[in-house]
């Protein structure tokens, strides 16, 4: 992989994880919400640490398709939240 695919698919992969960082202050409005918290503290100390330099492809197409899961399964939840103009999608 050239350096330019290789910056594209840290990108898309930091793209994603910022995607679901910034459902953090939504979630937390749900009523099971603050169960989330200590799983976004973990997922943001992770970020801070995270190494892209030798993912592939298909990384950026498993991570992908893991929010794209992740928000298709919370879109019904976020939908009834007080401030749907929050969600980031």
């Amino acid at each position: 992989m050239n350096e330019i695919s290789s910056l594209r698919v840290q990108a898309r992969i930091r793209s994603c994880l910022d995607l679901i960082l910034e459902l953090e202050d939504t979630l937390t409005e749900l009523p099971q919400g603050n169960n989330f918290l200590q799983d976004f503290e973990q997922l943001k100390k992770a970020t801070q640490n995270l190494q892209l330099q030798n993912a592939k492809e298909e990384d950026a197409r498993r991570i992908e398709n893991a929010t794209t899961l992740l928000l298709k399964e919370l879109q019904f939840p976020l939908s009834l939240s007080k401030n749907p103009s929050q969600i980031p999608y």
